[in-house]
């Protein structure tokens, strides 16, 4: 099995996960009730934009091994790109269910890289 058949794998189940949290989930139900975001929802949300800065923080560790891997750059570089959008997104209904139901996806793709990171020598740790 070849490196990005690796990759593709963790990518397609993200992208499953999303497409059934997007009509058969609590935040699809929410979504359909409409409304302005409570305050706790204000909050999951900013936990969201808190956990991105912390994905960012683990890419910035992974670069140096991602030279050696263009499979593993191109991954890193959509997740990196796509973390930063989040960050700017203001509070909005929209974007806080677009969030939620990426951050299960989010979470397949960051234990994916992890896992090829690891083979390539780099080492993640948490809270650092």
């Amino acid at each position: 099995m070849g490196g990005a058949e690796k990759t593709r794998n963790p990518l397609q189940l993200g992208h499953a996960i999303a497409l059934l949290r997007t009509d058969f989930s609590k935040e699809a139900a929410r979504k359909k009730q409409g409304g302005e975001l409570t305050s706790k929802e204000k909050a999951e949300f900013e936990k969201i934009k808190a956990q991105q800065k912390e994905l960012l923080a683990k890419i910035k560790k992974l670069e140096k091994a991602a030279q050696k891997d263009k499979a593993l750059a191109k991954g890193l570089g959509e997740i990196q790109n796509q973390a930063t959008h989040i960050l700017k997104e203001p509070a909005t209904m929209d974007a806080y269910i677009a969030r939620s139901i990426c951050s299960i996806s989010r979470s397949v793709l960051s234990a994916a890289t992890s896992i090829m990171s690891i083979s390539h020598g780099a080492t993640i740790t948490s809270g650092s």
